[in-house]
């Protein structure tokens, strides 16, 4: 008579996962998620950059549009007076706002919170406090065509609204020329 013998392959069930495959799979899971962590304050960064940036945009094109569609005030003001929009921006604030005015030229091209001929204030938008504006500036636009005043001058030729996170790693801007023209920049990080 033939003795059968046990079988042995039967402890060596191929179900689940051995240890070395869970420290693996473990190790690259934790590389993974150390990598999105690191980069999770630049992409926020970012994102407050645009997000500030196409604001800012968005109040220049206002207060333009404002202006187009405005017409020369031709009534009973004094003479050498007019209305207009305007944007301000201010790096002491990290603010900027879109700002209505009338009174004598050059004077209502520029912003000053004290003057009686400001009417007031319209949109405005405030930084993140990680970001701030680069400086401050008046960006005027006085009906019907409009004419661009930039810091109070139609003879500068254009102007970049850079806004910086405050560790000087990224800037975004918006640039306004003196023929009304709003575009968005990028600058890159500094090396």
């Amino acid at each position: 008579m033939r003795k059968l013998r046990p079988d042995t392959n039967r402890f060596r069930k191929t179900e689940g996962f051995t240890l070395i495959e869970l420290l693996v799979s473990i190790t690259i899971i934790s590389i993974l998620l150390g990598i999105a962590v690191a980069s999770a304050p630049a992409n926020r960064r970012e994102f407050l950059l645009s997000t500030s940036q196409q604001q800012l945009q968005g109040l220049l094109t206002r207060a333009r549009a404002l202006s187009i569609n405005s017409v020369a005030y031709q009534g009973s003001m004094p003479a050498g007076q007019q209305c207009g929009y305007g944007v301000r921006v201010s790096a002491s604030s990290s603010a900027a706002f879109i700002f209505y005015a009338c009174g004598a030229l050059p004077f209502i091209t520029t912003y000053n919170s004290s003057a009686s001929a400001m009417g007031g204030t319209l949109n405005s938008m405030t930084l993140d406090k990680s970001l701030q504006f680069a400086s401050s500036s008046n960006i005027f636009f006085l009906p019907p065509d409009p004419a661009v005043y930039i810091d109070g001058s139609t003879s500068t030729n254009s102007i970049v609204l850079n806004i910086v996170s405050i560790d000087n790693q990224e800037a975004r801007g918006v640039e306004v020329n003196a023929a009304g023209l709003i575009d968005l920049t990028y600058n890159p990080p500094p090396h």
